[in-house]
């Protein structure tokens, strides 16, 4: 059942998307579009992030850039469903996907559902399971932080996955 939280968040989302869609130009340094400065909030049984993921580390050869530079996020834990909905707006650049052919930036939303594998007071650590790699989010409301991570896994029978292979993303 979706909250009203939920459709506040996405409506949020939304007009972000829209007004970095109308605003953004190819000319522009990326450093001028901005993001929902960084938040996180608990209210009852709830734990809200706001922000931009910000790539700060990993072993990973690709270039792949997800979330891209351009990108702003929101994150609903719900204590009572022991669940973090993560929702990132993502403007996708020809520097992201490290091309040489240019093409229009292409506006895009991602849902992910993760599940929370410990709630404490101030923190919480939330998992996201997909073919090679697991996703992990860590958020402390006491510290002002959150990260989400991505690692590569042979849990779920790719056997060329390579566990050493990781990245990192910082909320600012």
């Amino acid at each position: 059942m979706k909250t009203p939280i939920y459709y506040a968040s996405m409506l949020i989302v939304f007009i972000l998307l829209g007004v970095t869609a109308l605003t953004y130009s190819g000319d522009e340094p990326f450093n001028k579009v901005i993001s929902p400065k960084k938040s996180i909030i608990s209210n009852g049984g709830y734990v809200i992030v706001k922000g931009r993921w910000k790539k700060s580390g990993g072993t990973s050869k690709l270039n792949t850039n997800n979330p891209p530079i351009i990108n702003t996020v929101d994150v609903v834990c719900d204590k009572g469903s022991m669940t973090c909905e993560e929702y990132i707006a993502k403007l996708v650049t020809t520097k992201d996907i490290g091309s040489t052919y240019e093409s229009p930036p292409m506006l895009t939303i991602d849902t992910t559902m993760f599940k929370v594998i410990d709630w404490s007071d101030d923190t919480i650590i939330a998992k996201a399971s997909f073919f090679p790699s697991d996703y992990m989010l860590r958020i402390s409301v006491k510290d002002n932080y959150a990260e989400r991570l991505r690692q590569e896994t042979k849990a779920r029978g790719d056997k060329s996955a390579d566990p050493n292979i990781y990245e990192k993303w910082l909320l600012e």
